[in-house]
């Protein structure tokens, strides 16, 4: 791919606005959006050697509550890609995440990697792609079933993996609409091919220790369930699920078409293998549609694969690291 135009395209970058008729189903997303308080992320690590005392097959869970700055700035128009017969226009919106620590605790109480309030966690930058034309595959695996893929996010992350994941885009205008995570497939925290997937394993101790006892951050105990390995994604309707006027949703999943590509270290100890990450842009009821108020919701999960499987041999236990985050976008 070259950077020349393709007859009849005239490629251009510019400022990314709302609602720019380019950019399709990702129209709303142009804008800075911050979220305070209200990001989530759990992921399993396996042990070192230093740590581990002299035990196999030791991991630790980590839990952060975090903020986000999530902006998207700008809009690469008509972007080609060289086929015969013909040549695919894709329309790309460049996004910068940023991440900062709010709380964390550790299920070793370890804090083997300490991280103050305010620092970083974490920084991404990629775009999202609106795939116009020349989209001839269809995703059948639910809730995704018989739709053409139409959207994409490719992002570049600071251990050394690369994400190319493709999707679709669902537009719900039947208001009322809550939210609803259920319909997104499995975002349960516990690991698959550990042994029996419930808390009664006895090797699943730390996922009971934060079942029994939810991480809650720096929020107030009173009413707040925290949040738990076994329900991830129900922080996203707390404290009770809202209504919308119209939602747009991408989802979007590396098994269906795309990968992650890892640096060898990780391929080694924690392999990044699988990624599934659901969008929902929300507007709030009472107010006008050309001015609208927007909310962001995502769930994010990826799949690190350590350890050999007791129960499918020649392969590795997938342990499922949960990110979620509600944002609000900065007039």
């Amino acid at each position: 791919m070259t950077g020349e135009n393709a007859p009849g395209l005239r490629r251009r970058i510019l400022t990314a606005q709302q609602n720019s008729p380019a950019l399709g189903p990702l129209a709303q997303l142009p804008g800075h959006w911050v979220g305070k308080g209200r990001g989530w992320n759990m992921i399993a690590l396996p042990v070192d050697a230093a740590h581990s005392g002299g035990v196999s097959g030791k991991f630790r869970i980590l839990f952060n509550q975090f903020d986000e700055s999530l902006s998207f700035t700008h809009e690469l128009n008509d972007v080609p890609n060289r086929g015969a017969p013909n040549d695919q226009k894709i329309v790309g919106l460049q996004y910068i995440q940023n991440v900062t620590q709010v709380a964390a605790i550790d299920s070793m109480g370890s804090q083997i990697s300490p991280l103050k309030a305010g620092e970083g966690i974490h920084r991404e930058p990629g775009f999202f792609l609106n795939l116009t034309n020349e989209v001839t595959i269809s995703a059948n695996t639910p809730p995704m079933n018989g739709l053409p893929l139409n959207v994409a996010r490719v992002g570049s992350i600071p251990h050394g993996d690369t994400i190319t994941t493709l999707g679709v885009s669902i537009d719900v205008t039947n208001a009322p609409i809550s939210l609803a995570p259920a319909t997104i497939g499995d975002f349960s925290a516990l690991p698959i091919g550990a042994g029996p997937r419930d808390l009664s394993n006895p090797y699943l101790a730390p996922y009971k220790q934060f079942h029994d006892t939810p991480f809650k951050g720096d929020v107030p105990s009173s009413g707040f369930p925290g949040f738990d390995p076994t329900d991830p994604l129900s922080l996203l309707t707390f404290p009770a699920a809202e209504t919308f006027s119209k939602m747009t949703v991408l989802l979007m999943d590396t098994t269906v078409q795309g990968g992650i590509e890892n640096l060898p270290f990780i391929v080694k100890n924690a392999n990044a293998t699988e990624m599934r990450f659901v969008l929902w842009v929300e507007e709030l009821p009472g107010h006008t549609p050309d001015q609208p108020k927007l909310q962001l919701q995502y769930a994010q999960r990826v799949i690190l694969e350590f350890f050999d499987s007791p129960e499918f041999p020649g392969r590795k236990i997938q342990w499922p690291h949960i990110t979620i985050n509600t944002l609000q976008l900065v007039p």
